[in-house]
């Protein structure tokens, strides 16, 4: 929830600048150190994607990036590849709206640029809202999960069927597990 809320901010506060641009007819100014500030930190933001990448590689190569933050129990493992990707077409929106803004004279570009930087940021929030928002109603486990549960206590020699399963995500590896099972007729209470 703190990553969905500092995406929505960032996101109004963009948007509110872009906005404030497209009404100004100031000129860009400080363009060189504007583009160093770029520079250093699409270098930045490209070493820290490396390394979320790096992490994530084996679940990454396996599902790919969509599908992986999809069907994770552990939001966070992404979210970093997530802000780090939308850091990285941020930045490179903010240098075409500032270089068009220098080669045109207009700060409309910028602006531009700028609301698109926000609605970047609030579509992020919107990804990590959406996909959290299970998990923190109580997803239940996958088809599959539950087709090995059932098959496992299938397998107990006292049950005859479960009739009813429920489960709920506590966390990232922790799962609530209710189960009705219909037992074999003639237990004992021992076995029971």
């Amino acid at each position: 929830m703190a990553a969905v809320s500092m995406f929505t901010v960032g996101a109004t506060f963009s948007i509110f600048q872009g906005v404030q641009a497209l009404n100004s007819h100031e000129e860009v100014t400080h363009s060189g150190l504007n583009y160093i500030v770029l520079g250093v930190a699409a270098l930045l933001e490209t070493a820290a994607l490396a390394l979320a990448l790096r992490a994530t590689w084996p679940e990454l190569k396996r599902s790919g990036l969509w599908r992986a933050v999809r069907e994770t129990k552990d939001p966070t493992r992404f979210i970093v590849v997530l802000e780090d990707t939308a850091a990285l077409i941020g930045i490179a929106l903010a240098a075409a709206g500032l270089l068009l803004a220098q080669i045109f004279g207009l700060a409309f570009f910028d602006g531009v640029a700028a609301i698109l930087i926000g609605l970047l940021l609030g579509l992020v929030a919107i990804v990590l809202g959406y996909e959290s928002r299970s998990l923190l109603l109580g997803e239940s486990v996958t088809p599959a999960v539950m087709r090995q549960v059932v098959a496992a206590v299938n397998a107990h020699r006292h049950v005859q069927e479960v009739i009813g399963l429920q489960t709920m995500h506590l966390g990232p590896e922790q799962v609530l597990v209710g189960i009705e099972v219909h037992l074999r007729d003639r237990l004992n209470t021992d076995e029971l």
